[in-house]
């Protein structure tokens, strides 16, 4: 929807993805001092792009 203009479009599809807000989910870094090892990637570590968390998600599985 265009911004104050009133405008809709309709468009087909089975799923909807939300990617709304820009926050770090910290929830599991308690579960740090309970394991090996533990690697923060993504979100977790801080918001950033998709591709960041590839990078270090590859990363984290060759340290493995």
């Amino acid at each position: 929807m265009a911004e104050g203009k009133g405008k809709t479009e309709e468009i087909g599809g089975e799923t909807i993805l939300l990617a709304m807000g820009a926050e770090a989910d910290r929830k599991l870094a308690g579960v740090k001092e309970k394991v090996r090892e533990f690697f923060m990637i993504g979100d977790c570590a801080k918001p950033r792009k998709i591709m960041d968390a590839v990078y270090e998600g590859t990363k984290a599985g060759c340290e493995i």
